[in-house]
């Protein structure tokens, strides 16, 4: 506090203003953390009453954008926490919190954990339009184009035409052809098959208005996709099969058929984007080493093909899921169907026809009429394959991190900056891209060079299995890989289902909530990208073209609640200082606040804040892969003439925060912690001193803002 000499009037009443970061946050729970804190570490005189305010949402429009009195629905609320407490030095200090977890709470079940997943796999788009600047250059322009557009067809029509596939392979594989269809009688293949379509056109149509109505713009261009595609199918169904005798199973391997080259020339074009992508990697990764850069935009532009690698995995996972069953009804089908025409039925042998009719009552499939059965089932497998690899190369960054921690317990800012990344890992996108890549081009290679799935799989693979053995000195394993056959294809396709299953089934036991804790980590990410567009460039982004609202809804409506919040305590409370202390995403919040309202802070009626952060991901996440926040570092330094001060808390293994600014010419001052993870910073006695301190320094006015105030 040597800047107290230049100053001469101490102020009385401080806010302490705290931003809450992900997970499974409850309204107030991290304030009372604090506030406990304070009274045990600094001696704090803390008052126990706990008071609650429900704030209006500035801005939110009712439903169907009608004023309030014409809907008859009250106005949008938020709650704010308050507590007060009095610090050793004499300042009185308000404690008001903003919570915003409600935002992104998926909620708690295997259910809403699916639902989430869901979420993620068709907004991840947003992370990609948000890392690749088109600024950059035209390579940049049609790289980020191509990723996006590549996502708009698996989220959109590849995603409904898979769809219409299983639901006529369950239609196909369960309508018994004599036993009827509920009271509708015996069904008519040629109905059968249109009404399905229509059906799920009518349900696509529905989804999409109820969508509309909640404003929830996840399931668009999906919802849109499960309108035209069921319709066009059922059409074309219409005009090239209607009366033509035409079986339910010759309908599905046509669909299926056209829905493989569909997923080809996905593949295809993928490939292409990866080359981009290298070839944009290695030239970013020259003119940024050469600024001093650390290589961040080759970073960032193989992330977000990761991320799309991680969407198709995911949703060809989920679909193969839902197939798995089907496949399996389907192969006893065919199976039945073999026996039956082998071993007629006689009228000697002494068998209770009536209950052997009923039986045998499936659908007329032949093995002849389903040729992508294993291929499906060897997708699927590699998806679990692809899995395991992924899971693999992140339990190879968690046992390195393990490694930096007992090698640096003396150091522990050096150790951080010598910390594998948790989130973002390079080690395992890499390996995430190349399982794909080898996924896609198996299958890109059996369309296009008329080749099998039986001549490619024990050949390729199990050589390159026998080259690994051999190089690592496994001869029995070598041998034994290179003399096998489709037996070794047969029993990797079953075991690593088991074994994928098994994962989909312990994972979320052995995680627990921390599976939904990994859930809302994305969904902030996401949320705070959200915008409808993503073509936009970041010095329009910067510029703020558009407001906030526009460009970004799901990031502006915690900004308004910040500011709505600020605007009712620092005008009811009469503060004299303020001062923000916020984790993880809660620093992005208020990075982003500060930065739109510098100078003047007029919701702060003036006031210079004093800023505590703790576990932020700004520097390690933000400014490493998006565009909008490359400036940063320059942007800080701009901030430290209206801050009383920045203060970055961070611990050694902290998978998300690390520190903030440069080590040249620091205008945030680190504090690096010992291992402890991401979460539970609230009690952490370091922080409670360092916001101690920023109460203390909020504090002090400059001379004259008394009476100024007073006027």
């Amino acid at each position: 506090m040597n800047d107290a000499s230049a100053q001469n009037v101490t102020a009385r009443h401080i806010g302490v203003f705290v931003v809450h970061g992900v997970g499974e946050v409850a309204p107030g729970e991290v304030t009372s953390m604090l506030v406990e804190a304070l009274g045990s570490v600094a001696a704090a005189k803390v008052d126990q009453e706990l008071e609650v305010l429900r704030l209006s949402e500035q801005g939110m429009a009712p439903p169907e954008g009608r004023h309030v009195a014409e809907t008859g629905a009250p106005p949008a609320t938020f709650p704010a926490y308050i507590r007060r407490a009095t610090m050793p030095g004499g300042e009185r200090v308000t404690f008001a919190e903003l919570y915003w977890g409600d935002l992104t709470h998926i909620g708690v079940g295997r259910l809403t954990t699916l639902m989430g997943i869901f979420r993620v796999v068709f907004e991840a788009h947003h992370l990609i339009g948000a890392m690749l600047d088109p600024e950059v250059g035209p390579l940049a322009r049609g790289l980020r184009a191509l990723l996006l557009w590549l996502s708009l067809l698996l989220r959109g029509p590849l995603a409904a035409w898979t769809a219409c596939v299983l639901l006529i392979c369950w239609l196909a594989v369960n309508v018994r052809p004599q036993g009827g269809l509920l009271f509708f009688g015996t069904p008519d293949p040629d109905w059968l098959a249109v009404s399905s379509m229509l059906v799920m056109a009518a349900t696509g149509a529905g989804l999409f208005w109820l969508a509309h109505v909640r404003r929830d713009r996840t399931w668009n261009e999906t919802m849109i996709w499960v309108v035209i595609v069921p319709f066009a199918l059922g059409v074309l169904y219409v005009f090239r099969h209607w009366g033509g005798g035409f079986t339910a199973a010759e309908w599905l391997d046509e669909t299926y058929g056209s829905l493989v080259y569909a997923w080809q020339i996905w593949g295809a074009l993928f490939i292409v984007a990866l080359a981009l992508v290298g070839l944009y990697a290695v030239s970013s990764l020259v003119q940024d080493y050469g600024r001093g850069n650390g290589g961040r935009r080759s970073a960032s532009v193989v992330t977000a093909a990761g991320i799309l690698a991680l969407q198709f995995l995911l949703w060809t996972a989920i679909a193969g899921a839902l197939a798995l069953p089907l496949l399996g009804r389907a192969k006893d089908i065919i199976d039945l169907s073999t026996l039956q025409s082998l071993v007629p039925l006689d009228a000697a042998v002494p068998v209770d026809l009536t209950k052997s009719n009923g039986i045998l009552d499936i659908p007329n499939i032949h093995a002849g009429q389903l040729l992508w059965i294993d291929r499906f089932k060897f997708a699927y497998g590699f998806n679990g394959l692809i899995v395991l690899v992924f899971l693999l190369g992140i339990a190879a960054v968690l046992l390195a991190r393990l490694i930096v921690v007992l090698c640096f317990r003396a150091n522990f800012a050096k150790g951080a900056r010598a910390m594998p990344r948790l989130l973002f890992s390079r080690t395992s996108i890499a390996a995430l891209l190349l399982m794909v890549l080898i996924q896609i081009v198996v299958h890109v290679e059996l369309r296009f060079f008329d080749l099998n799935w039986e001549d490619i799989i024990p050949g390729e693979i199990t050589r390159a299995a026998g080259w690994l053995g051999a190089a690592l000195g496994l001869d029995t394993v070598a041998n034994s890989l290179g003399s096998t056959n489709d037996g070794w294809v047969t029993n990797y396709k079953y075991g690593i289902n088991i074994v994928a299953v098994a994962s989909a089934l312990i994972l979320p036991i052995v995680l627990g909530d921390r599976l939904n804790n990994g859930l809302h980590i994305a969904r902030d990410l996401i949320d705070h990208q959200f915008g409808p567009y993503e073509r936009a460039s970041r010095s329009a982004l910067k510029a703020h073209v558009l407001p906030l609202e526009e460009q970004f809804p799901r990031r502006a409506r915690i900004q308004r609640r910040l500011q709505t919040l600020l605007e009712n305590i620092v005008q009811r409370e009469q503060l004299d200082g303020v001062v923000f202390v916020a984790h993880s995403q809660g620093s992005v919040v208020v990075y982003d606040f500060l930065l739109q309202a510098a100078p003047g802070y007029e919701k702060l009626a003036g006031a210079k804040p004093a800023v505590v952060t703790c576990g932020s991901p700004l520097s390690h996440i933000y400014r490493e892969y998006f565009c909008e926040y490359n400036d940063l570092h320059s942007e800080l330094e701009q901030l430290q003439g209206d801050l009383r001060g920045w203060h970055n808390v961070y611990r050694l293994d902290d998978y998300i925060g690390t520190h903030l600014g440069t080590n040249e010419a620091p205008t945030v001052i680190n504090k690096a912690l010992p291992a402890g993870g991401h979460a539970d910073y609230w009690k952490e006695p370091a922080l409670v001193r360092i916001v101690c301190e920023a109460i203390a320094r909020a504090a002090v006015v400059e001379a004259g803002a008394d009476a100024a105030k007073t006027a």
